[in-house]
């Protein structure tokens, strides 16, 4: 039996090894707001995690809680009034990734891909698409980040309602409903 076991643990660790996890303390999400057509301002999630299998299955998993807009008031607006976060409290970004392009780098080396993928925000699910620049360390890890950002449409994912809400709460003329989305992420 521990024969067995020994041949089965050997046999699975090169699959174990090949999968990855985000290291949030290196990586970072923004997007940006636009009021009044013409005051952009960049905001960040604090709290977020995400895995990369060896079969090349990404997941970013968003604490939409954990929005950070250097303003207390307008944070706790977006979390109840935009994220709605006590019914939609994560949002969840999953794509498919092809590993034999990641594997055939060497430490140092990058590559240009596509990130095609589903974003789940606020019961709403997407297609949605990133071009990143995959870079393979020399410590063995990833960053990936982006190109150019992604767009996000409010009213593709039920946020118009929210945007009305915040936008009425301090007065504004407009909000934009398309938001750019950024990031930089290693996995290890």
């Amino acid at each position: 039996m521990k024969k067995m076991l020994l041949m089965l643990a050997l046999l699975l660790s090169p699959l174990l090894a090949s999968a990855m996890n985000l290291l949030p303390a290196e990586s970072d999400l923004y997007f940006i707001s636009i009021k009044n057509n013409s005051v952009a301002e960049t905001h960040h999630f604090e709290r977020f995690s995400g895995s990369l299998a060896a079969d090349g299955k990404a997941v970013i998993r968003v604490d939409l809680a954990s929005v950070v807009t250097r303003v207390d008031v307008r944070d706790q607006r977006m979390r109840e009034m935009l994220f709605e976060v006590a019914e939609f409290p994560a949002a969840q970004f999953s794509a498919q990734i092809d590993m034999a392009q990641v594997k055939s780098l060497a430490a140092g080396d990058s590559r240009r891909m596509t990130l095609k993928g589903e974003l789940d925000l606020h019961g709403q699910k997407g297609n949605l698409e990133f071009d990143v620049l995959v870079v393979k360390r020399s410590d063995g890890a990833l960053s990936v980040s982006t190109v150019r950002p992604a767009f996000i449409q409010a009213d593709k994912y039920k946020l118009l309602t929210g945007v009305g809400k915040l936008r009425a709460a301090v007065g504004l003329k407009s909000i934009d409903k398309v938001v750019p989305v950024s990031f930089y992420v290693v996995f290890k």
